[in-house]
């Protein structure tokens, strides 16, 4: 009989012991549907882990818990990319060859198998996703560094494997004052590296080696202006560390930056990655690296933080700046009462997040907002004036301004008008119809919105969320109701997210084209938390009044109950448009043909389905271009305009794509779209092809490989329809 004591133990190897069990019969119950089949596995992969966990929490040994899971690693091993995991074919953890499969993100399993679920789950997880993101960081830092200034540049990649971050953008590093030196161990690594930059001629330098062996070359060669580490930090214990950053920081550069990354802990995959993919990873905290300096004894640095999107890899910059030691890069946020004097934005003592008090502030404001446009403007032909790309949002010193900033540098920025004492454009007022909520409510509690603007690279998704999280805090803080605003059909997704929702016509804003209203009702946090909005961790608490709530509610049955993809079962959305979506225009093919439906589903995961009313304008001539568009339902015509002339281009029926060449040329629309019937259109953004370039190339390359053949298409049509007109001419 068992002890009291071993009970709780014996319940939890069996647990663990029925999970597997559960596991090992996927095989003969996957579901025929791709997509239910993939969350089938996806959720049998996560009840391994919580399985896992318990038994480590009960200190079960580690061999033992090995030994229960021995069928599910098995069934695991299928998997070509889980295998490498299990044998690391090249002797070695974190292979280059295993990086370029991580980064392809290409399943090569067979398509329908456990082991294509199985990996197709690997693949797109989130500690997968960290590795592609910190290469294109890693790139980041190193364009920055060559950008700064015209000398020529040192750049160090030590244990730089196959070179993704450099190859990522080697076409930019060509034109520039660059020397580029390579480190690894494997020849083959450095032989594919090599191939991939042969455009840098001379300027690239191969320093084979392991790396703590090869610090007195590195020495010789230097001193370098970045130094990039990749996930080398990932393998190397704590001791070997404390050895090699004084060795690397004494081969920088004054002012130059050793960078590097490291798998932060908290990691929720760390128990299916070590026990069943053999795929062990050393994590660390910002605590963690820094206790690591200060063993390190290192002098004259600053260091600095930063997470990736999703929050799994830990971004650290260590700088070489004489005169400090140890100083961390980061300001505290504060937002100064109306008593305190604020401080100039570029300040060491910057606040993290907060609204514009002095002079001195809206001034580097205003210069944040010329420079943000500009730089979005630059790919514009012809080119829009900052006024025309705020849309109804012209500077007015009487409006608010919230930011935030990085570094001692503004990162992100709104401005915000207030119903009762902002001028606010007649027709964006009639477009919100702001009236009607004046009259319920009285001006004071409505605040309209200007769109988010950000800095380029890596910062750009922690300056979003630290924004917008600000800016509902202080409309908390104010009293405010509503808060409007009108975005492009991109954006819908994300401001969904945030629990914003769509409530009335549309409105085609005299220079952005397209626009959407929406509106967020401050205080109905039931509908946030349906949204599982991520404003609610920071919602003060502060009284709910439900009659805004009610009000909207009644105001606008059919738009306040729409909720957003995340609040849907699996499958729903995929459900009311998969059919449409697949649908092929006659004689052209379809913009998902050669992708299964698991595949088309990942891509259009941030797409949104926009609705028209007959004779509804969809897209304007001359409006600016950052999105195409599929007819899921209904007709809609395409009108050019020539000499004052409006001519019929094509009809668009259901499967036809619209809008694909000024996204793909960043130029403006060439002709008007209208909706002739009332007319569903799915909406992709460029963000979303760029990123799925990243995420799963082969399947955004089939994307834009069928774009290409549906222009052909298009052209070989436009061909015909012209010589026939000719020999109509010809005949009268």
């Amino acid at each position: 009989m068992n002890s009291p004591e071993s009970e709780p133990l014996t319940g939890v190897m069996q647990e663990l012991r029925s999970v597997v069990e559960d596991f090992r019969n996927l095989p003969s119950s996957l579901p025929p549907d791709a997509l239910e089949a993939y969350h089938v596995v996806s959720a049998a992969i996560h009840q391994l882990g919580v399985a896992i966990r318990r038994a480590e929490a009960a200190d079960i040994d580690a061999v033992a818990i090995r030994g229960v899971l021995q069928p599910a690693i098995a069934l695991h091993s299928q998997s070509p990319l889980i295998n490498r995991f299990h044998t690391w074919p090249r002797g070695y953890p974190g292979d280059f060859e295993t990086i370029e499969y991580l980064c392809d993100a290409e399943n090569r399993a067979e398509v329908g198998t456990l082991a294509y679920y199985i990996e197709q789950v690997a693949l797109h997880s989130a500690v997968t996703q960290q590795h592609r993101n910190k290469v294109a960081w890693q790139a980041s830092e190193i364009l920055g560094a060559n950008l700064a200034g015209s000398n020529e540049k040192r750049i160090l990649s030590i244990a730089c494997g196959g070179s993704r971050d450099l190859r990522s953008i080697k076409s930019l590093l060509a034109e520039t004052n660059i020397r580029v030196f390579l480190n690894d161990m494997d020849a083959d690594a450095l032989a594919l590296s090599t191939s991939s930059l042969e455009v840098l001629g001379d300027r690239l330098t191969v320093l084979s080696g392991d790396v703590l062996r090869s610090t007195r070359s590195f020495a010789r060669e230097g001193p370098f202006d970045v130094i990039v580490a990749g996930g080398l930090f990932d393998y190397l214990e704590d001791r070997r560390l404390t050895w090699l950053i004084p060795k690397l920081h004494a081969c920088l550069r004054t002012h130059g930056a050793l960078c590097f990354t490291n798998l932060a802990k908290g990691n929720p995959a760390r128990a299916w990655m070590e026990h069943l993919c053999n795929w062990r990873i050393i994590e660390r905290s910002e605590k963690d690296v820094l206790d690591l300096l200060e063993a390190s004894a290192l002098d004259d640095y600053r260091v600095s933080f930063d997470r990736d999107t999703t929050g799994l890899a830990l971004l650290v910059v260590i700088r070489k700046t004489p005169g400090f030691r140890g100083e961390q890069q980061h300001a505290a946020a504060h937002s100064p009462t109306h008593g305190e004097s604020a401080p100039p934005l570029t300040s060491g003592a910057l606040p993290h997040a907060a609204i514009a008090v002095s002079r001195e502030q809206r001034d580097e404001l205003r210069r944040f907002r010329e420079q943000t446009l500009i730089r979005e403007a630059s790919h514009l032909q012809p080119a829009c004036s900052q006024e025309q790309l705020m849309g109804g949002f012209p500077w007015n010193d009487t409006d608010e301004f919230i930011y935030v900033s990085e570094l001692g540098a503004v990162t992100g920025m709104m401005q915000r008008m207030s119903a009762s004492r902002s001028e606010i454009l007649p027709e964006l007022r009639s477009a919100l119809q702001l009236d009607r909520f004046v009259a319920e409510f009285g001006p004071d509690s409505l605040t309209v919105s200007s769109r988010p603007l950000l800095t380029a690279g890596s910062q750009r998704e922690r300056a979003a969320a630290s924004l917008l999280r600000f800016h509902y805090k202080t409309l908390r803080a104010q009293g405010s109701q509503f808060d409007f605003v009108c975005v492009s059909p991109a954006l819908i997704y994300h401001f969904e997210q945030l629990g914003y929702r769509r409530y009335g016509p549309n409105y085609l804003e005299p220079t952005l084209g397209l626009t959407v209203p929406m509106v967020l009702v401050v205080e109905d946090l039931a509908h946030l938390h349906q949204v599982r909005s991520p404003l609610l961790p920071d919602t003060p608490s502060y009284p709910v009044r439900a009659d805004t709530a009610d009000w909207f509610a009644a105001a606008f049955p059919e738009q306040s109950r729409f909720v957003n993809r995340r609040t849907l079962e699996s499958g729903a959305f995929w459900e009311a448009w998969g059919t449409a979506i697949r649908v092929a225009p006659a004689g052209h093919p379809q913009l998902f043909s050669g992708l299964t439906d698991s595949e088309v589903q990942l891509f259009l995961h941030e797409s949104s389905v926009h609705r028209f009313v007959g004779g509804e304008t969809i897209v304007r001539a001359g409006d600016v271009g950052d999105d195409l568009f599929v007819v899921l339902s209904g007709v809609a015509e395409a009108v050019v305009v020539e000499n004052g002339r409006h001519y019929l281009y094509r009809g668009l029926q259901q499967g036809e794509v619209f809008g694909e060449i000024a996204m793909l040329l960043g130029t403006r629309r060439s002709a008007y779209v209208r909706a002739i019937t009332d007319a569903e259109v799915l909406v992709i953004s460029k963000k979303q092809l760029k990123d799925a370039l990243t995420t799963m190339p082969r399947v955004a390359s089939q994307v834009l490989l069928n774009l290409l053949r549906s222009l052909c298409f298009r052209l070989v049509d436009d061909r015909r329809a012209a010589e026939a007109s000719a020999i109509l001419e010809l005949a009268h």
